[in-house]
């Protein structure tokens, strides 16, 4: 068991996540309008990772890393003026490398890599006009796996090791229809997981946490 729960503001953005899941129903029917099956990839910038032990506070860094994700969904018929929307599954995976890791007394060069594979529920409000863009805002919750890979400092091993937890995340971007059946999508995700608790290779538990920001191209076919 984690000793300090979820945080205040963890619980803030659980409920601004649940509003956002609810809302784009809204401005859905029930009747489903067809299903699709799509394919995404982009780059993954993650936030420095605040580490908490026994001994301190320190703070991992990474460099950019990568985003592959295999959706599964439906489109939903559109209710009054508010839009149309989608319902899906996404299942991700994101993987950065390690870059340093910062202490008080200062910085030190990092190896190493954290993973994510993810499964989430997105609700998806979109925005037809006369444009070939479409716009969207959407919001999704699940699971995350997050695993820290053979963490070293200056060649010592720090930490092999890997959580599970809920998570979240918001979305925006475009769909350009390309077709009746194909559409391009440019998108924006920001995903958060709830605390994390890691143990290094001193058998301490550190206390943790998982942010990112990816921008990503995809293919929709729909069926």
């Amino acid at each position: 068991m984690k000793s300090e729960g979820v945080t205040m503001k963890n619980c803030l953005s659980v409920l601004v996540l649940i509003a956002l899941l609810v809302m784009p129903g809204v401005a859905m029917s029930a009747q489903d309008s067809g299903p699709y099956f799509g394919i995404q990839g982009g780059g993954v910038l993650l936030d420095d990772i605040e580490n908490k032990d026994n001994e301190g506070t320190y703070n991992y860094s990474f460099d950019p890393g990568y985003y592959g994700a295999v959706v599964i969904g439906a489109h939903l018929d559109k209710h009054s003026s508010l839009g149309e929307g989608r319902l899906e599954v996404e299942v991700a995976y994101r993987a950065n490398d390690l870059d340093e890791m910062d202490f008080e007394e200062g910085s030190e060069a990092a190896g190493g890599e954290m993973t994510v594979m993810s499964a989430m529920f997105n609700s998806i409000a979109e925005y037809r006009g006369r444009y070939i863009w479409v716009p969207y805002l959407g919001a999704g919750a699940g699971w995350a796996m997050v695993d820290l890979k053979d963490a070293t400092v200056g060649g010592q091993a720090v930490a092999d090791a890997d959580d599970n937890a809920f998570c979240y995340q918001f979305m925006t971007g475009f769909v350009a229809e390309v077709s009746s059946a194909v559409n391009f999508d440019l998108g924006y995700r920001y995903m958060r997981t709830l605390d994390l608790e890691f143990e290094d290779v001193q058998g301490r538990s550190v206390d943790s946490e998982y942010s990112s920001h990816t921008v990503s191209l995809g293919l929709r076919i729909d069926f």
